[in-house]
């Protein structure tokens, strides 16, 4: 073998070195991203793919108060008859989101009913829902004193025009859902929805 040979066989196994080094990282790279950071818009959940408005890692940032616990134990459990979700008239613009984190609601709050409370059927198995409460939307004048009740629970959606914050906040027997910008509000209501379903953040992390 000549000694130019000799320089181009180790010119290329270092270049060979080099791209699959390269590769490794790259892929390295990609299995982090879609670990940790890639954004999660659906889940299989308890058997069910569930998809969401808003990234739920996103959403899991979203601070809550008094606690995780207090949410659920307000809206989830069997003597609720009746779930409202109120709201105040914020224009055209936002007025359009608010409907539609209405509809996102109601969709996950009684699909939470159904998982939590509902029974499988051996034969199809579909969740036969044994509590299902009714659900109500209306347009309220002020988030002052709104009548919530154990019975009665009342999810209050604050959109940017009446928010001084982004949270998720109950008191007594009403839970507000807060946002400063309707990005913010989306992920509000999903960490909600989370709280509702029961979806921790072990349940999206890795």
């Amino acid at each position: 073998m000549s000694k130019l040979q000799l320089k181009l066989d180790k010119k290329s196994a270092k270049l060979v070195a080099a791209a699959l080094a390269l590769l490794v990282a790259v892929a390295a790279a990609w299995y982090v991203y879609v670990l940790y950071f890639q954004p999660i818009t659906m889940i299989d959940y308890k058997g069910y793919t569930i998809g969401f408005r808003a990234d739920l890692r996103q959403a899991a940032k979203v601070p809550v108060y008094p606690g995780e616990g207090e949410i659920y134990r307000d809206t989830m459990h069997q003597l609720v008859e009746n779930v409202t979700i109120v709201f105040m008239d914020a224009g055209p613009s936002e007025n359009a989101y608010i409907r539609a984190e209405t509809l996102e609601l109601y969709d996950k709050i009684r699909t939470a009913y159904a998982l939590t409370f509902g029974t499988v059927d051996s034969e199809t198995g579909d969740v036969v829902p044994n509590t299902m409460p009714t659900f109500d939307v209306q347009n309220v004048s002020s988030y002052e004193n709104l009548p919530g009740k154990i019975q009665n629970p009342i999810v209050a959606i604050v959109p940017p025009a009446y928010a001084s914050e982004t949270s998720v906040r109950n008191e007594g027997h009403v839970t507000f859902i807060s946002g400063l910008s309707t990005k913010d509000l989306d992920l509000a209501a999903v960490r909600f929805i989370m709280i509702e379903l029961g979806i921790s953040e072990s349940d999206i992390s890795g």
